[in-house]
């Protein structure tokens, strides 16, 4: 049955570059960290829409509600990478984001919104990564023009995804400075990094955000989780 495959190892290997052209490693940690936090966010929408028994493919259980902490945590740390990448292309974010560029949605679902965003940053983070693969396997030189608005429709679409859950783009920033602030007392280390007190950082998630919710955003309503 599985024959196929075989086939398809040997033209692999027939085909396979093992040697990797330098590439900036900042610019490679920005793209790699936003595409695994990208996908991340898929997964909440995966699992609020689609979420399946352990040991049964396919079959269906009931539909949870999205987290909001959990997707405002996941845009702070998508903000992170954002901001890594920015400052190793040595530019501005102003520079980056184009408010004209943001759709006018008043009218449009949240729920609609959320996904759409979600789907802006996966494909965009994915498109950076390609770049980056090109150049690094490909010998290309690196698409610096490309990958920069890329990473612009990236930004557009956390807004969006931001936006879908009743918040901002600031909050969130806010949100994951002081969830790592807690994380990292000084300065990063591995064994912080690894050894994470989830529930602690949780708590701190939901305190920052709430208050930022109340100082920056007072005519926001709080409403209900998301259920896609």
């Amino acid at each position: 049955m599985f024959e196929f495959f075989d086939i398809q190892i040997d033209v692999m290997k027939r085909t396979e570059k093992s040697e990797m052209a330098e590439v900036d490693p900042r610019i490679f940690h920005g793209a790699i960290g936003l595409v695994t936090e990208s996908g991340e966010l898929v997964e909440i929408v995966h699992d609020s829409m689609f979420v399946f028994q352990s040991n049964i493919v396919g079959a269906p259980r009931n539909r949870k509600a999205v987290d909001r902490l959990n997707v405002v945590e996941e845009i702070g740390d998508t903000l992170w990478y954002i901001a890594l990448l920015v400052d190793a292309l040595d530019i501005t974010f102003k520079q980056l984001v184009d408010i004209d560029r943001i759709p006018p949605l008043n009218n449009v679902p949240k729920q609609l919104v959320f996904q759409f965003g979600i789907q802006q940053v996966h494909i965009s983070s994915c498109i950076l990564m390609d770049i980056l693969k090109c150049q690094i396997y490909y010998n290309r030189a690196f698409d610096r023009e490309r990958f920069i608005q890329n990473l612009s429709d990236a930004v557009v679409g956390i807004g969006l995804v931001a936006g879908g859950i009743g918040t901002t783009i600031e909050v969130c920033t806010l949100v994951n400075k002081a969830k790592l602030e807690n994380r990292y007392r000084d300065e990063y280390t591995d064994k912080q990094a690894n050894e994470r007190d989830l529930e602690q950082e949780r708590q701190v998630i939901a305190m920052t955000f709430e208050k930022a919710q109340k100082d920056l955003l007072p005519l926001v309503p709080q409403g209900p989780e998301l259920s896609l």
